[in-house]
């Protein structure tokens, strides 16, 4: 269970092996039960309540107005492993790290391709037209960057490849953007803050993702603040930045449908003075909802079945071994 206080003034306490949530009544929640943890406005919790947290395993994430993660708890000392970071640092410069860039790169695009003609049926032909066209620009590009990573270590041909994969996401962004139906249309890409509400709600859930993963690295033992496509952002996890491309089109696939479902309008949305949107209670609490079943559904992931939660430790744990190996192990293979 994903567990999610998101009413400002609540109190989060320890009760024997239980958390106690206290709003407008008190729920009881068995700390086995849970697997991570989010407070989303302002909580109070008790120290008692973080080291149950700590005792079971479970990541407690912080996340503002705009679910923009500002802070984690867990326990420091997790399957710590020296000899990995060493070698993690090491990636930018030899062909392995080229190695898994160029696969976390060609799969985020492969599933953005995915994405789109999954959810083209019945969109209508002239857009069709148009979402076949730009896949097929998006193959070009795919394959420009595989060929890029192939042969050369990754700060010798870095801005190019971010480059090709940037107008790779412009194409599948603007294409997206006709999937959906009209009152959640967008202007482009918008993060922090948000411009519209399927913005809002796409940050919103790769914020989620980007706890999920992070705390998969610690238990992996791999360092998630030493990145190797991603490493010029002080203090952030940017190993996370570099894993979460192999997920994003869960999430992607997840907002569409609620879109097209209509099961948030403007009203679960709040709008500040710069114009930046953000899911408010109302809109947290259908969010989250939705969110909790995503997490629980089982999906076939590199031919096993697991939950949608579970996918991130076996992906990190995978990662870890293939840099402990040299890159002599089969963690590169289409997911």
């Amino acid at each position: 269970m994903h567990l999610i206080i998101n009413t400002k003034g609540s109190s989060f306490r320890r009760e024997g092996e239980c958390f106690v949530i206290t709003t407008n009544n008190q729920t009881k929640v068995a700390a086995k039960k849970v697997d991570q943890i989010t407070l989303a406005t302002a909580v109070s919790i008790s120290t008692d309540a973080i080291n149950l947290a700590i005792e079971h395993g479970i990541g407690i994430t912080l996340v503002d107005k705009y679910g923009k993660v500002y802070g984690r708890v867990w326990e420091p000392s997790i399957k710590k492993s020296a000899e990995v970071r060493r070698k993690q640092l090491l990636l930018r410069e030899n062909v392995i790290g080229a190695q898994l860039v160029r696969f976390w790169l060609t799969n985020k695009i492969s599933k953005q391709q995915y994405v789109l003609n999954k959810f083209k049926r019945g969109v209508g032909k002239g857009k069709v037209d148009n979402i076949n066209s730009g896949v097929l620009q998006m193959e070009e590009y795919k394959k420009t960057i595989a060929a890029l990573l192939t042969s050369n270590t990754i700060p010798i041909i870095q801005n190019k490849v971010q480059a090709y994969e940037g107008n790779c996401s412009k194409i599948y962004f603007s294409l997206l953007n006709e999937l959906l139906p009209v009152q959640y249309q967008f202007k482009g890409r918008s993060q922090r803050p948000a411009k519209d509400m399927f913005n809002a709600l796409l940050n919103y859930s790769y914020g989620i993702l980007y706890g999920y993963i992070e705390q998969a690295c610690v238990l992996a033992g791999l360092d998630p603040y030493i990145g190797v496509m991603h490493t010029d952002r002080y203090n952030k996890p940017v190993l996370s930045y570099d894993l979460i491309e192999l997920f994003r089109h869960y999430t992607d696939m997840f907002i569409i449908e609620l879109c097209r479902a209509e099961a948030l309008d403007i009203s679960h949305f709040d709008v500040d003075e710069f114009g930046a949107y953000y899911l408010n209670y109302g809109g947290k609490g259908i969010f989250f909802s939705e969110f909790n079943q995503l997490l629980a559904e089982k999906k076939r992931y590199r031919h096993k079945l697991m939950k949608f939660k579970e996918i991130f430790e076996y992906e990190a744990l995978q990662l870890s071994r293939f840099i402990m190996k040299d890159g002599d192990h089969d963690y590169i293979i289409n997911v």
